[in-house]
């Protein structure tokens, strides 16, 4: 997938993001990434950690992103950046990108691949470790084994615990610590897992529950909530009161506990199976609670279940679909009305418009053609769930 990179950098918002130099016309991007651009891959944005705006290395990494087709490189906003430095990149057709001094490299990635629209693929920490080499011209290398020796690198933390080191081949001066403190914030993310975050360990309190926002952006959510909502991929998670969270702009907004009893890493589970939910049916929201669609989100959890198995589509009701598909009759629709109305046959006549004699004709077929048996409780919720993948 891609996305035009200012169209990516309206969906992040200025909060955390403004343009410094735009190409025109603008530039399809691809990825984020750390990897410096020399050896980054083209279309990538290149996140330059340790890349101050008024130091002297940003038009080297100007004219390498212009020959290696990168669209757009993102620096620190410590400064402003030189003007003949951002002539060279709008001549150049290369995005400089300025982030804000308090948003973190991790969090502005995640913002970045959920604007664009990619998955979460290739190796993110050897992104990091490269990122950080190129700034400090030493190899880097980022430890996520152990034990981690005291005093060997920076340790990368998340939530007080040492969950690895990143090191540095050179001598530990100030500019180099400080580059891979930065590193490490970006580690931590990938070094632990969503539970882990300060976020969700919190006692979300008798008014306030875990919500999930989908189609949103990070800076959004933290303009309306507070700092610590926090960007999961393409959804931002948040804990919060309704009456706030009902303050974004969101396509899907979900929630889930809402009382001090409900576990905080179980109801971020629950509010992103609320989210899934109303993202596949539309109907249901834009806005929702886990208590009114956990019968939805059970069933999406059977349906995919039995998308990739055998069994599915090798049964009596694909004989059925199949006799209907080659003489251009309509057996499974009056089947599928039958067994949703528990065979109320006045219901399930209305539902497929025609009289309860005929319904019943098309009922003996049905068995006739497919050898159901209709009295057989097991057998009309295996119909079902059959039917339900062909609706």
């Amino acid at each position: 997938m891609s996305a035009r990179l200012d169209a990516v950098v309206h969906a992040i918002g200025p909060a955390m993001l403004r343009p410094a130099a735009m190409p025109r016309p603008a530039a399809d991007v691809t990825t984020a990434t750390f990897v410096p651009p020399d050896g980054a891959e083209p279309g990538s944005v290149v996140l330059a950690v340790g890349l101050r705006a008024d130091g002297g290395a940003v038009p080297g990494w100007v004219m390498a992103a212009a020959a290696n087709g990168v669209a757009a490189l993102v620096v620190r906003a410590t400064a402003s950046l030189p003007p003949a430095v951002v002539d060279t990149a709008g001549h150049r057709g290369v995005g400089l990108l300025l982030v804000a001094p308090n948003v973190g490299w991790a969090d502005l990635r995640t913002a970045l691949v959920a604007a664009i629209g990619v998955s979460e693929t290739g190796r993110p920490l050897s992104d990091i470790a490269a990122g950080a080499a190129a700034a400090i011209g030493a190899p880097v290398v980022i430890e996520d084994g152990r034990p981690y020796p005291a005093g060997r690198g920076v340790p990368i933390e998340v939530d007080g615990r040492v969950v690895g080191r990143i090191v540095a081949d050179c001598q530990p001066t100030p500019s180099v610590v400080a580059v891979l403190r930065r590193a490490a914030h970006a580690a931590a993310v990938h070094l632990a897992p969503v539970e882990s975050h300060p976020l969700l360990h919190e006692d979300p309190g008798e008014q306030q529950a875990v919500i999930a926002f989908r189609h949103t952006c990070l800076s959004d959510v933290r303009a309306v909530v507070g700092s610590q909502a926090v960007a999961v991929g393409s959804t931002v998670y948040a804990v919060a009161r309704a009456a706030e969270a009902g303050r974004v702009a969101a396509d899907v907004m979900a929630f889930a506990g809402g009382s001090a009893h409900a576990g905080v890493g179980r109801s971020r589970r629950e509010a992103d199976q609320a989210a899934t939910a109303v993202a596949e049916q539309p109907a249901l929201g834009p806005v929702a609670h886990i208590a009114g669609v956990r019968t939805q989100v059970f069933l999406g959890h059977v349906d995919r279940w039995l998308a990739g198995r055998p069994e599915r589509g090798a049964g009596r009701v694909a004989a059925l679909l199949e006799h209907d598909e080659r003489n251009g009759t309509d057996y499974a629709a009056s089947l599928l009305a039958h067994v949703r109305s528990l065979g109320d046959a006045a219901e399930a006549a209305a539902a497929v418009h025609v009289h309860r004699k005929s319904l019943r004709y098309r009922l003996r077929r049905v068995v006739e053609l497919s050898g159901l048996d209709l009295s057989d409780p097991g057998e009309r919720l295996v119909a079902w769930l059959d039917l339900r993948a062909h609706r």
